[in-house]
């Protein structure tokens, strides 16, 4: 590879409905101080001011800038391909239409390419947590047990240990030709790209802030039970190349669809999910780890129906008991409706 400042990038761009940040985001690309940048912005058919928005901003742009219009929206996996396929870039880094660069982002992520050599074909910096109003917070890694991805990580990718912000990447234009760029089928299509860009390229991670991702209400839209059973594809699709791992692979995502249908519902996912983790556990001690997470996440309902076969016949009864006199103490003599499973 030569020089960094010789190095060209793509900044992809898929914009939906962002009129009120669209611009900010634009300028964060026109401010990197690598100078070699082009910017290819698709519309995925928004249905606020974005594109006329964008049309004007751009008329002034400093950069090589293209804007494309989709004439039916597509979702953001086949904008994103679109995007790449427009663009000429040595390197591809993904820009939503809400979120924004810091101005050393490409520069910083270059020179730390080019210290590492060819083997590294994703690299990514941390982001700053930004709300609707643009204050800025903490940094995300900072707060959060997934571990940044470094190195050879389809193991510990596929396992949930290690984690990317797809904000913070910059990407080697082979290694995304090379995968096809985005499945559009899976909703999970972020998780489904770095998985499987994890099997043909290393990552490395650069411990500085590069850029700032915007939390709105808006984001939550997705639907949690589609989402959660694209994963399941996506894992389902490299079962062969997890090979012996692939059992706890699958064991750690129902741990996680636990937690999150736990947290938003509907309780009988989480207990779906919860017996499909104790059932996938390998051995005696982490059946025992599994079943602590069940019992610390869940409601104590979940936790009854969940746990408690696998357990010893006096603790199953003695756990029983207990539940069905916090039961009336909680809800009287009938006990809860079924509604609250």
């Amino acid at each position: 590879m030569g020089r960094s400042h010789d190095v060209k990038v793509s900044i992809l761009t898929p914009a939906f409905n962002h009129e009120r940040f669209v611009e900010q985001s634009i300028r964060s690309a026109w401010a990197q101080t690598h100078s070699d940048v082009e910017h290819i912005i698709v519309d995925d058919c928004s249905t606020d001011g974005t594109p006329a928005l964008i049309e004007r901003v751009i008329r002034d742009a400093p950069i090589p800038t293209r804007f494309i219009r989709n004439v039916r929206n597509v979702g953001p996996g086949r904008t994103v391909n679109l995007a790449f396929e427009h663009s000429t870039g040595d390197w591809v880094c993904f820009l939503a239409s809400d979120d924004a660069y810091a101005p050393w982002k490409l520069e910083k992520l270059l020179a730390f390419a080019q210290r590492l050599g060819p083997d590294f074909g994703v690299l990514h910096g941390d982001c700053w947590a930004m709300d609707e109003v643009g204050a800025i917070g903490g940094r995300l890694y900072e707060r959060s047990i997934i571990r940044p991805a470094h190195g050879d990580v389809f193991l510990d990718y596929a396992m949930g240990r290690v984690g990317v912000n797809g904000l913070g990447v910059l990407i080697r234009r082979d290694v995304f030709q090379a995968i096809g760029g985005n499945d559009p089928v899976l909703l999970a299509e972020d998780f489904d790209f770095y998985l499987r860009l994890a099997r043909i390229t290393r990552f490395a991670y650069l411990n500085e802030g590069v850029a700032y991702v915007r939390a709105l209400s808006s984001s939550l839209g997705r639907n949690p039970t589609r989402y959660m059973d694209s994963v399941f594809a996506a894992l389902e699709r490299q079962r062969e190349a997890l090979g012996g791992h692939y059992r706890e692979a699958l064991h750690t995502l129902h741990l996680r669809a636990f937690d999150a249908y736990a947290r938003f519902g509907p309780m009988r996912r989480a207990v779906s999910h919860g017996k499909d983790a104790l059932m996938t556990a390998s051995d005696p001690g982490q059946l025992a780890v599994a079943a602590r997470h069940i019992a610390l996440g869940g409601t104590r309902e979940a936790v009854v129906k969940v746990v408690s076969p696998y357990l010893p016949g006096a603790v199953r009864d003695a756990l029983r008991r207990l539940n069905r006199g916090l039961m009336r103490r909680t809800y009287g003599a009938r006990g809860p409706s079924q509604r609250s499973l």
